[in-house]
């Protein structure tokens, strides 16, 4: 398990300064190593997950302090046939966001 405090600012433009801050604090991740559940089938399941709460500020959307993000992402990996890993994964990932209630959206 690891936590984090995240606070990414990006400059779309120089003249006039335009930023996106996407702030995202506290984050707790929790992942799986591969394992292999059954020994007579050859596939490793593991996860990735996260939960964290999030804002975002813009010329064009700002969130409320507080917004909800929770994530998913289930992987199998099959073995090859010389007991190696296959370089093939599944890439199926999910995520929710909680309802920003103050959120203020002008889109063009």
């Amino acid at each position: 398990m690891n936590f984090a405090l995240i606070n990414d600012r990006d400059f779309l433009n120089a003249q006039p300064q335009t930023t996106v801050t996407i702030r995202s604090a506290p984050e707790a991740r929790f992942g799986s190593v591969d394992l292999a559940p059954w020994k007579r089938l050859p596939f490793y399941f593991g996860f990735d997950s996260s939960a964290s709460v999030e804002s975002r500020n813009d010329p064009d959307i700002s969130t409320s302090a507080f917004v909800q993000r929770d994530e998913i992402a289930p992987r199998v990996t099959p073995a090859a046939a010389l007991g190696t890993m296959a370089g093939l994964t599944t890439p199926t990932r999910w995520t929710w966001h909680a309802t920003a209630p103050n959120c203020r959206a002008a889109w063009p």
